[in-house]
């Protein structure tokens, strides 16, 4: 398993290195100029979006494809995936994260053009459409447009199930100790109930779902930064700096260049609001609308509210808490011994080394300097009578151990021990340090939040998963997908984080190309049609 983490490890690397970022970021760009920066009609988009009433032909109408796309993109993404960029990347993956969401803007309205100009009405009535319909019917591809469903189909089961499922049973283990089998069981059977009745079903779930959930999010992010709103600029700076300098080893940080803020930063911002991955168009697809125009400024709304909002406001409050510092030692205030010690190991850097580059035996000492208020522990690695101990002294909430409140005795035993690491930086638990600040109820917040934000992801993550599935197969593999789709989400919940964040991230990357080809070469399609009824004023025809 070891060796197969660190393959997938290799090849997200290799797919997510200069040539990906330069096509994706490229693209964004490119239609942004073509489009004549299509982002000014943002505001009109968002008026569009609210209308409830049947506009033409769908199934569902543009608010109930736009919740459904929200549903899918609005997920682990603003939370884990933020998290994750700032702690691999620095602060200044936020900006790059946030720049991916402004141009990327006119990238999901132009998937979305095509995606509704070349849809088709299936036997059974209903609409399908997607980046595989325009690359057949478009660019006479249908075999570019095999390879993009099929790639679409696999990666779903990445970053729509696995990784959603894995997120919120990490967090509500560290919230409220409660086993990944049980809250992975739980949503197991939720998804069922509802994918069971397709898109009309969960497009009805997420019009409920996703306004409260996005608010209430927000609204918990909003205290965070009122609270601490004194600190706000040089968090800005801070950002806008580590952008293009990269993060210097300062304030415990050990350092991030400028390659990986924008590798991290426009991967997870590609993760997040999914613009130039093809996904979105496919439930765009089956909106009632009156040309394909007026869907896909409905569409782009959905990048805008995703990261030009949510995963900034997401990424203020990361950077903001400072919690993305505590997986290294700020060592000023360590006895002159253990300073000596530190400078001597592997990634010293200015006065920060990295957990794991820490030699055992100097790791016991400098815990026991308390160089780690708080240590995440394993209490299956330890003994019997230890395990007991560290319970009754009431000093553990979930995995996360008050080291400085434990007795001496239990110190110095877990310290001797491989069964602890300082709290990291991983995923949702950065996240959790920030909402901490919000007394009791922060982590609470937070934990419905993600769960909201997980399941809804799911259902839309499944529609895309089955259209795809249905255009390679045809309607007879509905229903066996949807199964394989509700064993993924049990399955999600207990693999590794870190396996799982890979295999998402290679699968998006791979699906990415085949779409973003589509749009480079049916640009002058994209153009003519926003001209017929954007430029010319025809939208409402």
């Amino acid at each position: 398993m070891e060796e197969l983490a660190k393959l997938l490890d290799q090849i997200s690397g290799y797919v997510w290195g200069p040539p990906m970022l330069f096509l994706l970021f490229g693209t964004h760009i490119f239609l942004t100029i073509r489009l004549r920066f299509i982002q000014k009609f943002i505001g009109k988009a968002i008026k569009i979006s609210l209308e409830r009433s049947k506009e033409g032909e769908g199934d569902v109408s543009q608010f109930g494809a736009l919740t459904t796309a929200l549903a899918a993109t609005i997920g682990t993404g603003n939370i884990v995936g933020v998290a994750t960029a700032v702690a691999s990347g620095g602060p200044g993956a936020v900006l790059w994260m946030w720049l991916t969401g402004v141009f990327g803007v006119a990238t999901k309205y132009a998937e979305a053009v095509l995606s509704v100009k070349y849809r088709v009405t299936t036997k059974d009535g209903s609409m399908a459409g997607g980046p595989m319909y325009a690359l057949e019917r478009g660019m006479n591809a249908k075999w570019l447009g095999i390879v993009f469903a099929a790639l679409t189909a696999v990666a779903a089961f990445g970053i729509g199930s696995m990784v959603q499922a894995n997120s919120i049973s990490e967090l509500v283990k560290e919230t409220f100790g409660i086993s990944p089998w049980i809250s992975g069981a739980i949503m197991t059977i939720l998804t069922a109930v509802v994918i069971l009745g397709g898109i009309k079903s969960i497009a009805k779930v997420c019009e409920a779902l996703v306004p409260f959930m996005a608010f209430f999010y927000v609204g918990g992010c909003l205290i965070l930064l009122i609270i601490k709103y004194d600190t706000i600029p040089q968090t800005i700076m801070l950002i806008l700096s580590s952008a293009f300098t990269g993060q210097a080893a300062a304030g415990g940080f050990l350092g991030a260049g400028v390659a990986q803020a924008m590798r991290y930063g426009i991967a997870r911002g590609l993760f997040s609001n999914e613009s130039g991955l093809g996904s979105a168009p496919i439930v765009a697809a089956a909106a009632q609308t009156r040309n394909p125009v007026r869907q896909a400024l409905v569409s782009s709304t959905g990048t805008f509210w995703d990261t030009v909002v949510v995963c900034l406001i997401t990424g203020l409050v990361i950077v903001n808490s400072g919690g993305w510092t505590r997986n290294t030692i700020e060592i000023e205030n360590l006895p002159p011994n253990l300073k000596a010690s530190l400078e001597t190991q592997k990634g010293y850097m200015r006065g920060s080394v990295k957990f794991e580059n820490i030699e055992p035996s100097l790791k016991v000492s400098l815990a026991m300097a308390g160089a780690w208020p708080k240590v995440r522990v394993e209490l299956d690695k330890l003994s019997p009578d230890l395990k007991a101990a560290v319970i009754n002294a009431k000093i553990i909430d979930g995995e996360i151990l008050a080291f400085d409140k434990a007795a001496i005795d239990i110190r110095e035993a877990i310290a001797k021990t491989d069964a602890w690491s300082p709290t990291g930086l991983k995923g949702s638990v950065l996240t959790k340090c920030a909402f901490e600040d919000i007394p009791t109820i922060g982590p609470i917040v937070l934990t419905i939040g993600l769960l909201t934000f997980v399941f809804s992801t799911i259902l839309g993550w499944s529609y895309y998963g089955e259209k795809a599935s249905e255009y390679l197969f045809g309607p007879s593999v509905i229903t066996p997908y949807r199964i394989l789709w509700v064993i993924s989400v049990m399955v999600g919940s207990v693999v590794s984080l870190k396996m799982v964040w890979d295999f998402a991230d290679i699968a998006n990357g791979l699906m990415a190309i085949p779409n973003l080809i589509s749009l480079l070469v049916l640009n002058k399609v994209i153009r003519e049609e926003t001209r017929k009824y954007l430029w010319e004023g025809n939208i409402d025809n």
